[in-house]
């Protein structure tokens, strides 16, 4: 039998789709990243110059943007996240910061380079200690916007029928920000109607564990 589906769903484009995804949506926090830490050096290194005439080379400076994304790396930032929150990725990223320019500052050091390296490494962290978490706060803004009218939800199955499944349903329909969108339920048993018989969850009964590969193929739920 086909299994029943939500009326009025609209499916959501091939793009919407694939920027929820990996590899594509870390690829674009990574390129938040890359924008704002690039901008950060192109300040310090334009601060630098108004203030001295002996500034250090521009491409020993430009080397804290692939440490500072390859420390991030290392750190595991970049792992997606259920409920991904602005205020838990402020600690990771301005820590990382202060190590990688500590590091740009080692390596200076050891080098030799002349010109006001200590200077410049303290102006690159700090343009990088602001904008870095402002960009990641327009990624959060404007997922959170496109989430709320909804795009960029990710169609979800709900394994149950019970009284924890509908509170479940209720959550996520509560909360778009976590950005999954239920649109069924899989159970062995028959839906639950509690016991007033007014309080189960407004889905469809897709199936039961058995016929789960069926039911994501049929309402691309991910």
């Amino acid at each position: 039998a086909r299994i029943p589906v939500l009326p009025n769903r609209k499916p959501a484009s091939n793009f919407a789709r694939l920027i929820r995804l990996d590899p594509l949506s870390t690829i674009v926090t990574i390129a938040i990243d890359v924008l704002s830490a690039s901008v950060a050096t192109g300040l310090a290194i334009w601060w630098v110059s108004t203030s001295h005439d002996s500034a250090v080379p521009w491409w020993m400076i430009a080397l804290f943007v692939p440490t500072v994304i390859g420390m991030l790396g290392a750190r595991r930032v970049y792992r997606r996240r259920l409920n991904r929150k602005f205020l838990d990725e402020i600690g990771p990223i301005e820590a990382t910061v202060a190590l990688a320019s500590m590091f740009l500052l080692t390596v200076m050091t050891l080098t030799h380079v002349s010109g006001h390296t200590e200077e410049t490494v303290l102006r690159v962290w700090i343009c990088a200690a602001v904008l870095m978490p402002t960009g990641r706060l327009i990624r959060a803004a404007i997922q959170r916007s496109l989430r709320r009218h909804p795009h960029l939800m990710s169609p979800t199955l709900i394994v149950g029928n019970g009284r924890i499944a509908t509170r479940i349903v209720e959550r996520l329909k509560s909360m778009p920000e976590l950005g999954l969108d239920p649109v069924g339920l899989i159970d062995a048993e028959a839906p639950w109607a509690g016991p007033d018989g007014g309080n189960a969850p407004s889905l469809p009964n897709l199936g039961t564990p058995e016929t789960i590969e069926q039911a994501i193929v049929q309402t691309g739920a991910e």
